[in-house]
């Protein structure tokens, strides 16, 4: 692979131009579904006019940039031009989390419930990563794609409900409209399309690289951020009771996933 393919993939395909073009466009579904989304939107339409008339990118979106732009190369995606022998999942479940910390809106809401949010469900991410890495034996995303499900079909369906619980608390849907909304929510942007295109390669067959293929691909990866958006605009519509209720759910259901996959390593007709 030249180093010619490399720039193509990071700022072209499936790199920074895709990741921003389809970010905005979510972005803009979200100000439909969330509480006080509109105004929301505004702020933030607001605040990408005083960088861009600053010329100055804050820290926090550069960083959250750099990690998706690793992350992003990672996926399944049709037409990659990184082979799949060079992608890896830990790469980018170990960018993608560090990418979300950096996008989080933390001074939103009280300190100990920020800090109860982002353990639960980022740590409920990683657990459902892991537990297909355990399953199935390999870090290549096409791989655990492609498993024969068989007897770790309860393994994918508790690991990939926990993957989609856990986006709206990682992505901070559930905070409310933020202070910096042009910092918080420009980086939030950047995250769809990485974490829901993984979502996409991790719990349906590779897809052929043909326009079918890649159109497939694009709406598993759109439905899954419906199904964040749904979840989120939920949770955040009800009462502490509803809040509570999501976080212990996506933490029973992580547990779940690693206890399956424990079993699933150890007694492989479990």
């Amino acid at each position: 692979m030249t180093v010619l393919d490399y720039a193509l993939a990071f700022l072209i395909y499936p790199g920074a131009l895709v990741v921003v073009a389809l970010g905005l466009a979510i972005e803009t579904g979200a100000s439909l579904a969330m509480p006080q989304g509109t105004q929301a939107w505004r702020r933030f339409a607001l605040g990408l006019r005083r960088l861009a008339a600053e010329r100055e990118i804050p820290p926090a979106i550069s960083g959250t940039a750099l990690l998706v732009l690793l992350a992003v190369i990672q996926i399944s995606v049709p037409f990659n031009p990184v082979p799949t022998s060079d992608r890896n999942i830990l790469v980018a479940g170990t960018a993608l989390a560090g990418a979300s910390l950096l996008a989080w809106p933390w001074g939103v809401g009280p300190r100990g419930d920020n800090a109860r949010q982002l353990l639960v469900t980022q740590g409920g991410w990683l657990a459902s990563l892991l537990a297909l890495i355990i399953v199935v034996g390999s870090l290549r995303p096409q791989v655990i794609g492609e498993a024969d499900l068989g007897s770790i079909l309860p393994i994918k369906v508790a690991a990939g409900l926990t993957f989609l619980l856990a986006l709206p608390g990682m992505l901070g849907l559930l905070q409310g409209p933020v202070g910096r909304e042009g910092a918080a929510r420009g980086s939030r942007l950047l995250l769809w399309l990485p974490l829901c295109g993984l979502f996409a390669s991790l719990f349906i067959p590779p897809q052929s690289s043909d326009a079918a293929g890649l159109g497939l691909f694009l709406l598993a990866t759109v439905a899954a951020a419906c199904a964040v958006l749904l979840i989120g605009a939920v949770v955040s519509r009800g009462t502490p009771a509803v809040r509570g209720g999501y976080l212990l759910l996506t933490g029973v259901l992580a547990v779940l996933a690693l206890v399956l996959a424990g079993l699933g390593s150890f007694f492989p007709a479990v």
